[in-house]
């Protein structure tokens, strides 16, 4: 190989891997050689590595395949975590959100789908559902003192319960 490689013009790849491509006995080799240097930058010698380019070409489609291989389970697994977000976060919000619209208008008979979530969905669920019972109990209230029963016992549910306290005041004339 040394006669070949004095003799053969080569491409530098990076400052210190010189590699070119050759035939030997009627096979096409890549040849690699990387200067060796001592502490001062001296030379010392040459590491030469030869490989067939039909092997190298091998590795290379190998590689490709890996390559490939990985960007498809990449973009398939983050599908999955795509539609398991969309799942677990923005159905039940949506939910919520379409629930809190109904009432908006009104209609007070709503029912949220049970969560055992203990994520922050899961407690902005229950509290949401503690909030419509909240409405359906207060429309329930409101529809009897409508009917005329004022003698039903309300009880605000804390100071700051301005609708219990409002009905309270009313059911006590």
């Amino acid at each position: 190989y040394q006669h070949i490689l004095t003799n053969t013009p080569m491409s530098n790849e990076s400052d210190s891997t010189i590699s070119t491509d050759i035939e030997v006995e009627g096979i096409e080799r890549a040849i690699f050689t990387v200067p060796l240097t001592d502490q001062n930058e001296d030379s010392i010698g040459t590491i030469v590595v030869g490989l067939d380019k039909a092997d190298l070409n091998a590795i290379q489609q190998k590689s490709e395949l890996t390559v490939i291989t990985i960007v498809v389970v990449l973009i398939l697994a983050t599908s999955l975590l795509v539609y398991w977000m969309s799942s677990v976060i923005v159905r039940p919000l949506a939910q919520m959100r379409e629930i809190a619209r109904k009432i908006a208008r009104g209609d007070t008979n709503q029912e949220l789908p049970s969560t055992d979530n203990r994520d922050e969905i899961g407690t902005l669920a229950r509290a949401f559902q503690a909030v419509v019972k909240y409405f359906q109990e207060m429309t329930q209230v409101a529809t009897r003192t409508a009917a005329g029963d004022l003698g039903q016992e309300i009880t605000p549910r804390s100071d700051q319960d301005a609708l219990g306290h409002a009905f309270q005041h009313m059911s006590a004339y």
